[in-house]
């Protein structure tokens, strides 16, 4: 019995371990979805500026 004990608690181990990355992972994700966001609004304004100047 002590052997499935041990296989629950490395299961259950493994499980947080997995759910920590999946979060890290949704975090950077939507990191990066804001930084695009970002860029593409200050290139979309660069460009009507050029626009308007030129």
């Amino acid at each position: 019995m002590a052997e499935n004990a041990d296989l629950l608690a490395l299961l259950a181990e493994m499980k947080k371990s997995l759910e920590k990355g999946q979060a890290e992972m949704k975090d950077r994700m939507e990191k990066g979805q804001a930084e695009m966001k970002d860029r593409m609004e200050k290139g979309q304004a660069e460009m009507k500026d050029r626009m308007e100047k030129g």
